[in-house]
């Protein structure tokens, strides 16, 4: 009983030191640190660009976080506090980024064939996504490219 007593205490002095903005082992900034979430997001960036992770069109947290050598939890607690994303936002980051690609090579000819290249359910979702991230659709970020604006 006594050691569940002093748990609770050292959780509760932990709780409020993080309330107060203290050291809670999370980056709340995008610096250079030792803390546990930076190096998940390191292990994850690696794995979503070397393997390519983002163009799996189910793509779930569960699998990211296997990849990286982690679970669920600790996945979506590293994307929160170093990107300051969601998991899909993070995804759509890439996904986006690799569509701008291949909108840069003219690969491919039409939205909808850019938005399942790129790991994207639909043409609709896609555009959605893009205009978020890049501020444009992606017709227009194309027509840009086209007349040598971007």
């Amino acid at each position: 009983m006594a050691a569940i007593k002093r748990i609770l205490e050292s959780l509760s002095s932990f709780l409020f030191s993080v309330v107060q903005g203290g050291d809670s082992g999370r980056c709340k900034y995008k610096t250079k640190c030792s803390c546990p979430s930076l190096s998940i997001m390191e292990r994850s960036d690696k794995v979503m660009s070397g393997c390519r992770l983002y163009l799996k069109h189910n793509l779930k947290i569960c699998d990211l976080a296997r990849e990286a050598g982690t679970n669920r939890s600790y996945m979506s607690i590293s994307i929160k506090s170093v990107k300051g994303q969601s998991f899909n936002q993070y995804v759509n980051s890439y996904r986006v980024g690799y569509a701008k690609e291949l909108i840069r090579s003219k690969k491919t000819s039409t939205n909808e064939e850019v938005a399942i290249a790129s790991g994207f359910s639909s043409a609709r979702n896609f555009t959605r996504q893009f205009r978020i991230i890049e501020g444009t659709t992606p017709s227009r970020y194309r027509k840009a490219i086209e007349i040598g604006i971007r």
